[in-house]
């Protein structure tokens, strides 16, 4: 056997042996750091487009008379976004708490054949997905309204939905989680994206890779992990189990839109219209919840969405909450810590939850939130 045939052998076999030593790495550190949970009900629900969502429900164990709640995730994670560890999980705090609670895992978040991929932008998410959501939990449960709390690109997908596909009638109060009005120019190589035809863009693997680097995360700091979070304020094996648990794969789509509105100014649109035309005549009492460190949802961005909600409508119920230190936190709050912090069930979870299930949304109770957004908020 002459020697280009042995080394083609040789390339063959470390490439075999190359994929099976990841497979094994990446095995091992799911069994090792991952956190199971179990859902009291689990739906899969067909969209108007071909697709499908899903729903996990956790019932409480003594209902209150409060709505069910539609906590609906953000950019390249699934339900694990608000269910993630003891004690850090508001969707069971919200359960303990009497309420009746659903995880929305939208197409975004699941495992897609290549028909559903090339359906997985941002206008199918506002369109078909969160209407069909909440729609779906009040077919279950007979409620009118539900409450909706989204975070990140959850609260960007219910500015382009409210009031258009998705009746104001069907909600009683929203809150958002660092979700801004526009999109920022922070990283110059999402803005190139932007400008690629979308049919170039395939399924980013956030999740493998998510799970192949987990052991590693929070060991050696990054400026992508300084990006995303404080890192003062986040635990790192925490962190390692979200790693493992909660990031999904970014459809080609999906990351078109938000690259394309990057490169474009940050206007972020809907089809033809931008997501926050619609906002004008909600009168949906609502809450913003900002990080003061948040580069991702910079407060600047978020004031455009909370400017936007209910302006031609007098006296909308909407509260403006920055989580920093300067409103008793004990650290500024970035971006991902609003949902994991290592104290955010008493700074951000618990308080939220009591604002929900207040008698009058106009009388707040949250430790530093305003009636209107503060002046020296708008930096």
């Amino acid at each position: 056997m002459n020697a280009p045939v042995w080394w083609s052998l040789a390339a063959l076999v470390g490439a075999v042996l190359g994929g099976l030593a990841v497979w094994l790495h990446v095995g091992f550190w799911v069994r090792r750091l991952s956190e199971p949970t179990t859902y009291d009900e689990f739906h899969r629900v067909a969209t108007a487009d071909g697709c499908a969502i899903e729903l996990r429900r956790l019932q409480p164990t003594a209902p209150s008379n409060l709505p069910p709640v539609v906590m609906v995730h953000g950019l390249a994670v699934d339900h694990r976004n608000f269910d993630s560890a003891p004690g850090r999980s508001f969707a069971r705090m919200l359960r303990a708490r009497g309420r009746d609670v659903w995880l929305v895992t939208l197409r975004t978040g699941r495992r897609l054949t290549r028909a559903e991929h090339r359906t997985a932008d941002f206008a199918a998410l506002a369109q078909h997905d969160v209407p069909t959501a909440v729609q779906a939990v009040r077919e279950r449960t007979g409620a009118a309204r539900v409450d909706y709390v989204g975070f990140s690109m959850g609260g960007i997908v219910l500015y382009a939905t409210l009031g258009r596909a998705l009746p104001t009638a069907w909600l009683r109060r929203a809150v958002t989680i660092g979700s801004p009005g526009r999109i920022g120019h922070r990283l110059p190589i999402v803005n190139w994206t932007g400008h690629l035809p979308r049919p170039l863009l395939g399924r980013v693997p956030l999740r493998f890779l998510s799970r192949l680097v987990a052991c590693a995360g929070r060991r050696f700091p990054t400026p992508g992990e300084r990006l995303l979070l404080n890192c003062a304020n986040a635990s790192p094996a925490h962190c390692r189990q979200l790693m493992v648990d909660a990031v999904a794969d970014l459809p080609g789509p999906l990351l078109h839109d938000f690259a394309r509105w990057s490169a474009q100014g940050g206007r972020i649109g809907a089809g033809t219209s931008a997501a926050l035309d619609g906002l004008g005549s909600v009168d949906t009492p609502v809450l913003f919840v900002v990080g003061a460190a948040d580069w991702m949802g910079f407060p600047a961005f978020v004031e455009l969405a909370h400017d936007a909600w209910g302006r031609d409508v007098g006296g909308v119920v909407k509260r403006w909450w920055v989580r920093g230190r300067a409103t008793g936190c004990a650290e500024d709050y970035g971006h991902c810590d609003l949902a994991m912090g290592v104290r955010v069930e008493a700074e951000v979870h618990a308080p939220i939850a009591d604002w929900l299930a207040a008698a009058d949304p106009a009388v707040s109770e949250l430790p530093g939130t305003a009636r209107t957004r503060p002046a020296e908020c708008a930096a």
